[in-house]
């Protein structure tokens, strides 16, 4: 779209899809090199042919399904004649999921309170870990011309959450403590919220930059700034049935102890200077200094 006669707004929408895939068949616990099932297999491992997706049991070997929407937003407008304004932002959300190895029947069992034993799964199951993540960015600036001078000052952010899951699963320690307080067979959890993490990054630049002819094969180009950072980190634990025991099957999720929140700031400043002495020989010498709020100062040249 045009603003007028001085700028621009871009808007892309974009969908990407793509299926699992499945690589090779068969499990060598149940089945045999073409994929039949062995004879001679007890109850209820033998159930393993009853499986969802059998003789493909193991689609760990395969790529996962995904699922992305992307939208992108580019602008610019001439605010004045040395002056342009820009921003370019960006926003993503995944839906992801990726098998795990196959569980046989007996994975997951209890006994009830008046001592019968329990397979709550008898065909076995396929958990898949399960990701949703959205991604954004937004950066905004000015740049221009000043007395022979370029200048760039823009501010960026953005950020990255994903929450995690695990999906067609159960905890094989939890379900025999659940199974033992009652008399009937009781029905596993089988979807599991394990927790997510999350990053932001905000960013400042000023960039200045000028070429000044001195008498060499090309001019003398002097340049220098300043930037600023804030990044932030953090973990929240999922709910208590994902890391009870060893976790659920294939992805034990987050704890208390892992959950946290972090963050760091830090300036940065450089200069450099860059030129050509002779025909094909370039010079470049920089410098640029840092400061992080968490380790330290460091010069890098």
């Amino acid at each position: 779209f045009n603003l007028g006669d001085k700028g621009f707004v871009n808007i892309t929408l974009e969908e990407r899809y793509h299926d699992f895939s499945v690589l090779g068949i068969g499990d060598r616990r149940v089945t045999n090199s073409s994929g039949d099932l062995l004879s001679g297999l007890s109850f209820p491992t033998s159930n393993a042919g009853n499986a969802t997706n059998f003789p493909h049991l193991n689609q760990l070997n395969g790529d996962p399904q995904f699922n992305i929407y992307n939208a992108l937003i580019n602008s610019s407008y001439q605010v004045t004649d040395n002056i342009e304004f820009y921003t370019f932002d960006t926003f993503g959300y995944l839906e992801s999921q990726h098998y795990e190895n196959y569980r046989v029947p007996t994975k997951v069992q209890g006994v009830t309170s008046d001592g019968v034993t329990v397979y709550p799964l008898p065909d076995g199951f396929d958990p898949r870990e399960k990701f949703d993540e959205t991604d954004y960015s937004a950066t905004a600036g000015f740049r221009g011309t000043f007395e022979g001078w370029h200048w760039d000052l823009s501010s960026t952010y953005g950020g990255n959450r994903t929450d995690v899951y695990v999906v067609n699963s159960a905890n094989a320690q939890l379900f025999p403590v659940l199974q033992a307080l009652s008399a009937t067979p009781i029905v596993p959890q089988t979807q599991f919220y394990n927790g997510e993490f999350h990053t932001t990054q905000w960013t400042n630049n000023l960039d200045i930059d000028r070429s000044f002819p001195v008498g060499l094969a090309a001019p003398l180009n002097v340049a220098f700034g300043v930037e600023e950072r804030r990044d932030t980190y953090g973990i929240s634990a999922g709910e208590p049935s994902s890391y009870y025991g060893a976790g659920a099957q294939s992805f034990d999720g987050y704890t208390p102890l892992d959950q946290g929140e972090y963050s760091r700031t830090n300036v940065g400043v450089y200069v450099d200077f860059a030129t050509d002495p002779i025909k094909h020989l370039h010079i470049d010498l920089a410098g640029r200094f840092e400061h992080y709020s968490d380790f330290g100062s460091t010069e890098i040249g």
